[in-house]
C-alpha cells in the first residue's frame, strides 16, 4: 500500500502541471485513458472530455462506483512549488488534481486485488462550471452505458481539516446553489443630463440592495439562505452614463425548495425594477440540487473510515457546491471530504486560492478508504 501512495503521490505531481478549464480537458482525460486502460479497464468515453473506466472480476453481480472530477480554474499559480501550472493562468486551486491520483490510485489497486464484481471509477470534466455532471447524465448518457451502480462515493479534500481527518456528514453536506447572469439595459447619456437617461447603474444598485429583502424578510432564520452579488461591471467613462450594465451572482441553500422559490421571487424583483424605470433585462439561471449524503452509504462505510483515520468529523456542512449531486440524486451514495491543511506556512489551506497546496500526505487516507470500501462491497 505505501508504494501505491507513492505511486499516486508522484502522478499527482504530473496532473498538477497540466490543469485545463471546465470541459477542455483534454490532456488530462487522454492521459487518464492511457494510465486507466494500462489497469485493464475498459474505458468508455463520455461526452465532454470524461470518461468511464469499468473493470469486472468474477461472477458477482455488485457494482460499485467512484467518481473523481478533473478540472481546474482560471488562477494563477502562486504557490512556487517544483510542480507548479505549466498552463498560464490556469491552476488546481481546488484539488482535482488529488481527487484524480486516488481515483487512478484505486485503478491501480484494483488490477492486482481479486474482488469480486464491478468496479467503475468515473472522471468528470466541468464541475468548477457545474454543468460537467449534467452533461455526463444527459448528453452522454451514462447511464445508458454502464451497469447502474449499487452504491457510488466521492471525494473532496478540504483544507480546513487536518490530514488524517475524515468527514463522515448523514443528510446535506453542501448547499444548492445557482448562479445567475443579469444584463440590465437603460438608456445611456452624457453624466451631466441624468435625466435624458434610463441609469442601469441606479437601477442595478437598487437591485442589489433590495435583493437583499428576500433573505432578512422573507426567509426564515432558521433556514439558512445566502444571496451573493459577486460583480457588477458597467461604464468605462467618468462622464458618461452607460447603456447597459452586467451583473453576476450566486444563491445557497440547504433548501431546494426555497433556493427555487427566491429565484422566481428575484426575478419578479428584477422584472419590476427594470419596469419602472423603463429598462429591459436579460438573465441566465443555474442551478444544482443540495449535495446530501444516503444515510446507509454513510453508516456503510463508517467503520472502514475510522480503520484508516486519525480523526473523524460528523455533522460538518458548508455553503459551498458540487455538482455530484446530481449523481446522488440517481445512485446511493455519499461525499466524503478528507482533511488536506498543508502545515507548510508558505502555503494558504483556502479552496481556489493561488497559494493553496493541499497536502500530498493526504492521498493515502483517501487511498485506503477507497481500498477498504473495495474489499468490503465487491467481496
Amino acid at each position: 500500500m505505501e508504494e501505491l501512495i507513492g505511486w499516486a503521490k508522484e502522478i499527482r505531481k504530473e496532473f498538477h502541471k497540466i490543469p485545463e478549464i471546465g470541459l477542455e480537458t483534454v490532456e488530462t482525460v487522454k492521459k487518464v485513458k492511457k494510465i486507466m486502460t494500462g489497469f485493464g479497464f475498459t474505458v468508455i468515453p463520455i461526452e465532454k472530455n470524461s470518461c468511464v473506466c469499468i473493470l469486472k472480476k468474477g461472477k458477482g453481480e455488485k457494482v460499485l462506483a467512484f467518481r473523481a472530477d478533473m478540472d481546474a480554474l482560471l488562477i494563477s499559480e502562486e504557490t512556487g512549488c517544483e510542480f507548479s501550472s505549466k498552463n498560464e493562468g490556469c491552476m488546481h486551486a481546488c484539488g482535482h488534481d488529488m481527487h484524480i491520483s486516488m481515483a487512478l490510485a484505486v485503478g491501480n489497486f484494483a488490477q492486482g486485488y481479486d474482488f469480486n464484481g464491478t468496479l467503475i471509477v468515473i472522471f468528470q470534466s466541468g464541475e468548477e462550471g457545474c454543468d460537467g455532471s449534467e452533461v455526463m447524465l444527459k448528453e452522454g448518457k451514462l447511464l445508458s452505458k454502464i451497469p447502474k451502480p449499487d452504491l457510488i462515493y466521492g471525494i473532496h479534500v478540504w483544507p480546513e481539516f487536518d490530514v488524517g481527518t475524515t468527514v463522515l456528514t448523514k443528510g446535506p453536506l453542501m448547499a444548492s446553489s445557482s448562479f445567475f447572469q443579469l444584463q440590465i439595459k437603460g438608456k445611456g447619456a452624457h453624466g451631466s443630463t441624468p435625466q435624458k437617461s434610463i441609469d442601469p447603474i441606479l437601477i442595478g444598485s437598487q437591485i442589489v440592495v433590495n435583493c437583499q429583502s428576500i433573505v432578512s424578510r422573507l426567509t426564515s432564520p432558521f433556514d439558512p439562505l445566502v444571496l451573493s452579488v459577486t460583480a457588477f461591471n458597467g461604464g468605462s467613462s467618468t462622464n458618461v452614463i452607460p447603456e447597459s450594465v452586467k451583473m453576476m451572482g450566486t444563491f445557497r441553500s440547504y433548501n431546494d425548495q426555497l433556493r427555487i422559490r427566491s429565484e422566481k421571487v428575484f426575478i419578479k424583483m428584477i422584472n419590476n425594477t427594470c419596469e419602472m424605470y423603463g429598462a429591459t433585462n436579460k438573465i441566465k439561471l443555474k442551478g444544482l440540487p443540495t449535495t446530501t449524503n444516503d444515510e446507509g452509504a454513510i453508516d456503510y462505510i463508517h467503520d472502514l473510515a475510522k480503520e484508516v483515520s486519525k480523526k473523524i468529523v460528523y455533522d460538518y456542512q458548508t455553503m459551498a457546491s458540487e455538482d455530484f449531486s446530481l449523481f446522488l440524486h440517481k445512485i446511493k451514495g455519499a461525499l466524503i471530504f478528507i482533511g488536506c491543511k498543508n502545515e507548510d506556512q508558505k502555503y494558504v489551506n483556502k479552496l481556489h486560492h493561488p497559494k493553496n497546496l493541499p497536502s500530498s500526505n493526504a492521498l493515502g487516507y483517501g487511498i485506503k478508504l477507497f481500498a477498504k470500501i473495495i474489499g468490503k462491497h465487491l467481496k
